[in-house]
């Protein structure tokens, strides 16, 4: 479930209620004071479900936001969160009671939801951050509650956190999938991934089992980017991912399709979508082809027919 709230919709000088009482209000409790002329103000946001996790995105004028011991006794969250700052300007992220840190674009903050803080902001908000329930974290992390009392930042990119922060971006792009909203391994790999960014325990099985699907969803985030460039293939995605061949491939084993199958497939869906589409008829099943990617026809039919039972020219209409 998706729930969206946008305050452009109202009269200026109600927006800043509005956000406060009720967008806010929607999601948990926090404390904001406006930065700036609030007849400028505007704020956004959506909050998605996904498995057991709820995935926030949040952008807005300049305004100051925290969460003080009244918000946390008026209603506990019961979970912990990462937060990322999307936008370009640093945020500065300041926990009650101890020295606040600057986080940059792409810098993670994780911490207990109920520990009050403040964020004061002097520039554009744009961040996403992650609400992970407690009781599904706590078993993979003993003694999270200890050591998230005081919020961690992160930095983004360095080892296993930005591989976190990838992945991330990757769930965000594709949380309103129903298998990625409706999968549980989702939150189990981010709570197995967070345990080993934070040095909280060795990293055993499991933990080395979400380190390889979050190198495999960033693989398949590569494919998506770049399948129509025929020169793409695992060596150039590995670099990019900073990883050995040998690795890349290892990521995709446990799911039983290997990466050259992967980028077959999505070249394959493109080309059936455009054979398929009218605007299109003027094109050669060649021309499809090559924009999807492939660098030889005979390759193209005899994948195509494999997959779908037909001929590329059958499939148009």
């Amino acid at each position: 479930m998706t729930r969206a709230f946008d305050t452009n919709a109202l009269p200026p000088h109600e927006r800043f209620t509005f956000y406060r009482e009720g967008m806010l209000g929607a999601l948990y409790r926090m404390t904001p004071e406006l930065a700036a002329d609030p007849a400028r103000f505007w704020a956004r946001f959506e909050a998605r479900e996904v498995a057991e996790a709820i995935a926030v995105h949040c952008r807005g004028t300049p305004h100051h936001i925290g969460r003080t011991r009244a918000d946390i006794a008026a209603g506990a969250a019961d979970c912990f969160f990462i937060f990322e700052q999307v936008g370009p300007a640093p945020v500065l992220f300041a926990p009650e009671g101890h020295e606040g840190f600057v986080a940059a674009s792409g810098d993670l903050i994780v911490g207990d939801a109920d520990t009050p803080f403040v964020t004061p902001a002097t520039a554009s908000y744009d961040h996403r951050f992650w609400m992970l329930p407690k009781a599904t974290i706590e078993p993979m992390m003993p003694g999270a509650a200890a050591r998230l009392a005081r919020p961690v930042h992160l930095r983004g990119d360095q080892g296993v956190p930005a591989l976190l922060g990838s992945y991330l971006r990757v769930l965000n792009a594709q949380s309103a999938h129903p298998e990625v909203a409706h999968n549980g391994a989702v939150t189990a790999n981010l709570g197995h991934l967070l345990t080993i960014a934070l040095g909280s325990a060795a990293p055993d099985e499991r933990q080395r089992g979400a380190v390889a699907e979050a190198r495999r969803q960033q693989a398949l985030a590569a494919i998506e980017r770049s399948f129509s460039d025929p020169t793409l293939d695992a060596a150039t995605v590995a670099a990019c991912l900073h990883i050995s061949p040998r690795t890349l491939h290892a990521a995709f084993a446990p799911s039983g399709t290997s990466f050259a199958e992967a980028l077959m497939l999505r070249r394959l869906q493109a080309s059936r979508i455009a054979l398929a589409n009218p605007a299109a008829r003027d094109q050669s099943v060649a021309a499809i082809a090559f924009a999807c990617g492939f660098n030889d026809v005979s390759t193209f039919h005899r994948a195509f027919r494999r997959v779908y039972g037909a001929t590329p020219s059958e499939l148009r209409p």
